[in-house]
């Protein structure tokens, strides 16, 4: 069944909806108090109040021009003889509006009178335009910043494109190629796969050891994969050959990502480090090559490694894992950043958004949560993934994991993959829920979701779990 917003607590509806000035202290009170307890409760009235402040402070700028004032001073200058614009100048006299009211309809010169019409019509022309003008940007701001979720819901049903693959087991990964024309999947049944992303066929299948993680070149023409025995091996799509093993990891590898620019390969995985290393690939009339030291290796989680994701300027990686922190690293100096807590369960997933500000962060806890990339602020938290199956230590019913999370490359929006069956979309500047698109698209099981990826264009998405990796179209 369709997953559906967090709801306020009836009692509590039209308290959170009030101004907080407009609230007594008591009553203030109780609405802490409350939210402490109500996490729905606490997302609407945080959407509330932040409605309110940006209301106030845009609402000077809404004003409605003062069309009348304006009549005036125009008028005053088209209607006053010129010996009387002589003795003006220097001196405070005020205009009547009856006045010039007078001066403007029951004057008998035919020329003047036409002067003052076209004045009119100008000045109202103007007002209007600004009006307009006026009423577009409040449009626009209210688009962007506070989107309806029952709008965006209606305009992003999914349309179930196809399925790419049929097994037997789960599928750990899967990734949309930078140029938007392949998929590409990794399974538990140490499988490796490719199709064509517009007809579904496949390109590619090759044994590849343990499914966990992979990863595309920023040109398309590459992939990397976890491989057997701690290894991350470098694939070409098109002639099915691996060119390059990276050996430099002595436990099993949990995750991959490829530099923008091309450089380097960051890995990460049991052995609790961070390595990052250069996709030396041969030339295809040479040999395949083994490469068996970092770059650069990064220390700090006590725990395994989960999750890595370069910055978009590839000058930053985050990482995740079992310690239930994120850190943010200089990729080059291997300073650690910054140390973001805000999670309560191991981190499965990390991404950045589009201008490399912000991250965002699933986990085990069944929250996606939004922060400041420099300052480690949080911004938001989505906690929509509920499952009748996961309840808390009460015996109610709480968030599903979150297994992967995907920023699109339209920067408003972010996908979540979880354990109950769903893909969410939902805005990153606030958390509200966009649309799900639940398990009945693989109406044949239910189905646990390892991994979510936007298409380049941020027009579909693919997503993979038991049996089964499908892509749907964003309308």
């Amino acid at each position: 069944m369709k997953s559906t917003p967090p709801m306020p607590c009836r009692e509590w509806e039209e308290t959170l909806m009030t101004r907080s000035n407009l609230l007594s202290e008591d009553e203030r009170q109780a609405v802490q108090e409350h939210i402490q307890s109500c996490m729905p409760c606490k997302e609407c009235f945080h959407i509330y109040q932040r409605l309110f402040t940006n209301i106030n402070t845009i609402s000077e700028y809404l004003q409605p021009p003062d069309i009348r004032q304006q009549l005036i001073q125009a008028i005053q200058q088209q209607t006053q003889p010129p010996e009387q614009k002589q003795q003006r100048i220097g001196t405070k006299r005020q205009w009547k509006a009856p006045t010039i009211r007078r001066n403007l309809f029951i004057n008998h010169h035919h020329d003047h009178n036409n002067k003052n019409r076209y004045t009119f019509v100008k000045v109202v022309a103007v007002a209007l335009l600004i009006f307009a003008l006026l009423m577009g940007a409040w449009h626009t701001f209210m688009t962007t910043s506070f989107i309806s979720p029952a709008v965006h819901a209606a305009s992003l049903e999914p349309q179930n494109l196809r399925s790419y693959a049929q097994h037997q087991g789960w599928a750990h990964a899967v990734a949309w190629s930078p140029d938007g024309n392949y998929v590409a999947s990794i399974w538990d049944d140490d499988t490796l796969e490719v199709w064509d992303a517009h007809t579904g066929q496949q390109l590619f299948e090759h044994p590849s050891g343990l499914g966990y993680a992979l990863c595309w070149s920023p040109d398309s023409k590459y992939i990397a994969a976890v491989g057997a025995d701690d290894t991350v091996v470098i694939w070409d799509i098109h002639t099915g050959q691996p060119r390059v093993t990276y050996s430099g990891h002595n436990a099993p590898v949990n995750a991959i990502s490829w530099s923008p620019n091309g450089k380097y390969i960051a890995s990460a995985g049991d052995d609790k480090t961070v390595q990052i290393w250069r996709p030396a690939i041969p030339a295809n009339n040479q040999a395949d090559i083994t490469i068996n030291k970092p770059i650069f290796t990064y220390t700090g989680h006590n725990a395994s490694i989960y999750t890595v994701a370069w910055s978009p300027n590839s000058q930053r990686i985050a990482s995740g894992g079992e310690d239930n922190n994120v850190k943010v690293w200089n990729a080059f100096t291997g300073d650690n950043q910054l140390t973001y807590s805000g999670h309560h369960g191991t981190i499965t997933s990390v991404d950045w958004s589009p201008d490399g500000k912000e991250i965002v962060s699933g986990s085990y806890d069944g929250t996606a949560q939004v922060w400041n990339a420099t300052t480690g602020v949080r911004i938001t938290t989505y906690v929509n993934h509920q499952d009748s199956n996961c309840s808390n230590m009460s015996g109610e019913q709480s968030n599903a994991p979150i297994m992967s999370v995907d920023w699109s490359s339209r920067s408003a929006y972010i996908a979540s993959a979880s354990f109950n069956g769903t893909v969410q979309v939902w805005l990153a500047q606030n958390g509200a829920y966009v649309a799900s698109y639940p398990k009945t698209i693989c109406d044949h099981v239910v189905n646990w979701l390892f991994s979510v990826s936007w298409s380049p264009d941020g027009s579909r998405l693919v997503s993979g779990g038991k049996g089964e990796v499908f892509a749907f179209k964003i309308h």
